[in-house]
C-alpha cells in the first residue's frame, strides 16, 4: 500500500507485517489504549485518506482529544526507505492535515530525516545531529579546509611598495590605514559590519581593485563560512566551493614589501609628502574622484539628493 503525502517530497510506502502499519515499537499514547492495533491501523488510513473528518474519526474512535492534537498521538509508521548509514528501515511520524510534513528517523542508530516545510524559513533547513551525521559533517569540515588551502595556500609574488604606481599606493595606504587593526601583512574583515554604509562600499571598490592588481590575494586562513556565501544557493556554491567567496568577511594577504622607512612614512602620513610635479596632479585628480564618489554615497546614505535647477 502506497500512501502519497501530499505537501511533501518523497512517497511513504508502508510495510505491512502481522497486519501493522504503525511501528510496534514505539510508545502507544494512552489516548489509543482502548484501541486494538486493528483499530489503530484503521485510524492511520483514515486519518491520512483525508475523506473524514477528523471531528468523525474522534467521535468514530472515542478520542479525548482536541481535533488538532490527533496527529501528535497516532505513532509513526514504518516506511520503504532504507537508512544512509545503518540500511535499517525508517519510521516516519505523519503528516499533519495543516502541512507539517513527518519527520523521518532510524529506530536503530537515531539518524534523522527532516523536510522543508512550510513552517521553515527559505534559507534554512533542520540537521541531524545523530553521531553518524556528526562524522559526517566533520569529514565534510576537514575536506573543505583542504580545499580552500589547496586554492589559496600559495605563493604569490612580492612587489615592493616603491614599484607600485601611485594609484595603487594611495588605495593600498587608504585601506591599511583605515583597518581596525592596521597591518602590513593582513587585511581584516573590518567592513563587514559596513556592509549598507557609505564607507564600507567605498573600501569594497579598493578591496576588488587590490584583488585585481595583485596587490592582496584572499588568505587560506578565512574560515568556511567566507566561502558559503548564501544558504538559499547551497547546491550552486557546494558546487563551486571555494571559488566564490564573501569579501566582506573575509581577510586578505598583502603581497607587498615594506621597507621599514616606508613603514614609518605610512604610519606617520608623510608617504605622499614628496613626488613629482606631474604625479602629484594625479593624487589631486584622485583625491578629488575619491571624494566626490564617497560625498555621493554620504548623501546617498542620509537620503538626501541634489537636483540642478
Amino acid at each position: 500500500m502506497k500512501i502519497i503525502l501530499v505537501g511533501t517530497k518523497f512517497t511513504l510506502t508502508i510495510l505491512r507485517e502481522a497486519k501493522l502499519i504503525y511501528y510496534k515499537h514505539a510508545k502507544i499514547n494512552k489516548e489509543l489504549n482502548h484501541l486494538s492495533d486493528g483499530q489503530i491501523n484503521e485510524l492511520i488510513d483514515k486519518y491520512l485518506g483525508k475523506k473524514i473528518k477528523v471531528n468523525e474519526l474522534i467521535t468514530e474512535f472515542k478520542l479525548d482529544i482536541k481535533p488538532n492534537k490527533i496527529c501528535s498521538i497516532l505513532p509513526p509508521v514504518i516506511i520503504d526507505e532504507k537508512c544512509e548509514y545503518c540500511k535499517s528501515n525508517m519510521i516516519s511520524s505523519l503528516e499533519n492535515r495543516n502541512g507539517l510534513s513527518p519527520i523521518k528517523s532510524c529506530p536503530v542508530c537515531g539518524h534523522m530525516v527532516y523536510e522543508y516545510t512550510r513552517y521553515l524559513q527559505f534559507d534554512k533547513t533542520v540537521e541531524c545531529h545523530c553521531d553518524n551525521c556528526i562524522k559526517k559533517k566533520q569529514q565534510e569540515i576537514e575536506e573543505k579546509i583542504l580545499k580552500i588551502e589547496s586554492v589559496y595556500a600559495i605563493s604569490n609574488p612580492k612587489i615592493n611598495f616603491s614599484d607600485l604606481d601611485l594609484k595603487e599606493k594611495v588605495i593600498l595606504v587608504e585601506t591599511i590605514k583605515n583597518d581596525s587593526v592596521p597591518s602590513y601583512s593582513l587585511i581584516q574583515p573590518c567592513i563587514e559590519n559596513l556592509s549598507y554604509s557609505f564607507n564600507g562600499e567605498h573600501l569594497l571598490r579598493n578591496i576588488n581593485f587590490m584583488l585585481h592588481s595583485g596587490i592582496i590575494s584572499i588568505s587560506p586562513e578565512n574560515g568556511i563560512d567566507v566561502f558559503e556565501v548564501f544558504d538559499n544557493f547551497r547546491d550552486f556554491y557546494d558546487k563551486n566551493f571555494p571559488y566564490t567567496v564573501n569579501i566582506r568577511r573575509a581577510t586578505f594577504n598583502i603581497n607587498v614589501d615594506f621597507s621599514q622607512k616606508e613603514k614609518n612614512m605610512i604610519f606617520n602620513n608623510t608617504v605622499f609628502n614628496k613626488i613629482d610635479n606631474g604625479k602629484y596632479e594625479l593624487l589631486i585628480e584622485y583625491i578629488y574622484y575619491s571624494t566626490i564618489q564617497l560625498f555621493r554615497k554620504i548623501l546617498e546614505y542620509n537620503e538626501v539628493y541634489i537636483y540642478k535647477g
